[in-house]
């Protein structure tokens, strides 16, 4: 028998466990951070006399009792000792706030995802022009980082937009920013600590393919012409005699910047054509309109391109009439999506679910790649 005391031998298995560079170890680790649901809870006993949660529980094995109590104890001392953040318990507030992928303010550690192939868009805020610092804790390697430090803006705030492959598949990370004080610089402010578990891609890649003469319509700001095409965000739509122009007499008389309604379809060879383009008063929000592509864990695919989702975006089914989640969405299904226009990352405002189209072709199944091949690239960002 192990003659450490059992609490030592907890400690000890829950190391190995979070430290294991083998993927089931990985998995283990997760899976006990998301039965933490409140480790403040499990740590210090519930608050105004609600019932003790659960605070045990098996590895993968069922081999090792693990009291979660313990745990929180062990998470809490390394997340401190790593400096990833001196306080767990830090709010988002007016002093310091992180908002990562436009996701609302969690409690640690509800989890939010981000992609090891996608762009990541943090937003740091807090006094106008006030040092900060913003840093991630790595779980699964057991490191930390300070992934920049500067200053705000006039406006007290800053974009931090996290490159693809930073981190890999299967992390779970915690960030935090510290804001220097307004009146005393020497005091810090901490944001809330937010916790993300990486996946390979947000959005998800292209699974369905649309046969020519799929619905492809977009209301933006023209950001490309030439003699017969017209690019609204990375989207390019081909232009040739049965195009129809509404008030405005052709593409020679567009410019850079403009805003156009274009309906338009899949053409044959890649990409679009475009069967109308009317000049639109400039919108707070870029309009796409097509079919479903792929799913993913935090957005879909259409038109070719990943339109990402977050806490704020809310889902509208027309064919009943009734608010839904992401869930709701199936390959092929219609929808129309609201991307806002001042942000390098395109996150959905509104999405709308079942919308009329006309009859047309049905989407086929991307076809399966040869087993020796790499999983496909997801679907680049729709570019705002």
């Amino acid at each position: 028998m192990d003659p450490r005391p059992r609490r030592q031998q907890i400690a000890l298995a829950i190391t190995a466990i979070l430290f294991s560079s083998s993927a089931h170890a990985q998995f283990v680790s997760d899976e006990l951070l998301l039965q933490v649901a409140d480790w403040a809870v499990c740590l210090n006993g519930p608050i105004g006399g609600l019932p003790q949660p659960l605070c045990e529980a098996y590895d993968a094995n069922a081999d090792i009792e693990i009291d979660l109590r313990d745990f929180a104890a062990f998470q809490a001392q390394f997340l401190q000792q790593t400096g990833c953040f001196d306080n767990g318990d830090a709010t988002n507030s007016l002093d310091a706030s992180l908002t990562i992928n436009r996701n609302a303010s969690t409690t640690y550690p509800e989890t939010i995802v981000i992609g090891e192939l996608d762009i990541n868009l943090l937003v740091i805020e807090g006094a106008p022009l006030a040092p900060y610092q913003l840093s991630a804790c790595n779980f699964t390697t057991g490191t930390s980082q300070v992934l920049r430090s500067g200053n705000l803006n006039e406006l007290g705030r800053d974009e931090v937009v996290i490159s693809p492959l930073q981190f890999a598949a299967g992390d779970v990370l915690v960030f935090q920013a510290t804001v220097a004080d307004a009146v005393s610089p020497t005091t810090q402010h901490k944001s809330m600590a937010t916790r993300a578990q990486v996946v390979r891609t947000m959005a998800s890649s292209v699974a369905w393919i649309m046969p020519i003469g799929s619905l492809a319509d977009i209301r933006g700001p023209v950001m490309g012409l030439t003699d017969n095409s017209i690019n609204v965000g990375n989207l390019v739509f081909q232009t040739g005699p049965e195009t129809v122009f509404a008030n405005v007499g052709s593409l020679a008389e567009l410019a850079l910047g403009d805003w156009v309604v274009i309906d338009g379809e899949f053409r044959s060879g890649g990409g679009f054509t475009a069967f109308e383009i009317g000049l639109e008063d400039s919108k707070p929000e870029v309009r796409l309109s097509g079919r479903v592509q792929g799913i993913g864990p935090a957005g879909v695919v259409m038109l070719g391109v990943s339109i990402f989702t977050n806490s704020s975006t809310t889902f509208y089914d027309l064919a009943t009439n009734e608010w839904v989640t992401l869930d709701a969405i199936e390959p092929g299904m219609p929808i129309e999506v609201n991307v806002a226009v001042e942000t390098p990352f395109p996150s959905a405002t509104t999405v709308f679910l079942n919308i009329p189209v006309e009859l047309e072709p049905e989407p086929e199944p991307e076809e399966e790649p040869e087993e020796e091949s790499e999983d496909p690239p997801p679907a680049p960002p729709f570019c705002s």
